[in-house]
């Protein structure tokens, strides 16, 4: 059995916050995790808060061993490219101890004041396993693919009112003349592949107004790149 902690960061200052986690780590707790708002939800939100992922940065580099992450991020929030960025920056940083908890958003008073989209239940439940599957689909087919030892890496740019997403893995890479099937539905590589995995993939981010893509990584191995919409 494990134990970790959740702390919110309305109406607490850095230097407690980071206070308190050291303390957690010092006596031997496992993990803790930051919530992700920017007000708090009463009718006078006027407490400061500290903001999810640039907290968590400064949590990673003022500790060594405490498993640490977010519960959860708001997926409405930020692009979900960004958040990968954001992630896997926070887990190099932290050397490996990130949890990255994803959730669909809820608190109706922090949209409206930021002036981001409050979808429905059903429509913000329906981006979040879209941004999942899309995101976890593009990692484990690279982390299948490299060998082991091997590398996938991250990488996210914004550019042109785009953001491009670039998941790379050190593997055998996809021969040019299969590039233009892997897409395909059924069409697979793999023994136990089932062929839906990218295929739906492609579906979800040209739903989206965006490109999904595969080429070839400098020094081998393969290259899919994800482009959405700034705005998306």
């Amino acid at each position: 059995m494990q134990f970790g902690l959740f702390t919110g960061t309305t109406g607490i200052s850095w230097s407690q916050l980071q206070s308190l986690w050291q303390h957690l780590e010092a006596t031997g707790w496992d993990a803790a995790c930051v919530t992700d708002h920017f007000m708090p939800n009463t009718r006078n939100p006027v407490d400061d808060t500290l903001e999810c992922w640039t907290t968590l940065s400064g949590l990673a580099l003022s500790t060594q061993r405490l498993r640490i992450g977010t519960l959860v991020v708001g997926n409405t929030y930020r692009h979900p490219a960004v958040v990968a960025k954001m992630a896997a920056t926070v887990d190099i940083m932290s050397g490996g101890r990130l949890i990255c908890g994803i959730g669909a958003a809820w608190q109706r008073n922090e949209h409206t004041a930021y002036g981001i989209p409050y979808y429905t239940v059903g429509e913000r439940l329906n981006r979040l396993e879209e941004a999942c599957q899309v995101l976890l689909g593009l990692l484990a087919n690279a982390a299948e693919a490299a060998p082991s030892g091997g590398e996938v890496a991250l990488a996210a740019t914004a550019a042109d009112g785009a953001v491009e997403i670039a998941v790379t893995d050190s593997g055998p890479g996809v021969p040019p003349e299969l590039r233009g099937r892997i897409f395909e539905p059924f069409f697979t590589t793999r023994p136990r592949g089932t062929g839906l995995g990218l295929a739906v993939a492609r579906h979800i981010v040209e739903a989206h107004g965006g490109r999904l893509d595969v080429g070839e990584r400098a020094g081998g191995g393969a290259r899919f790149t994800l482009r959405l919409p700034a705005a998306a």
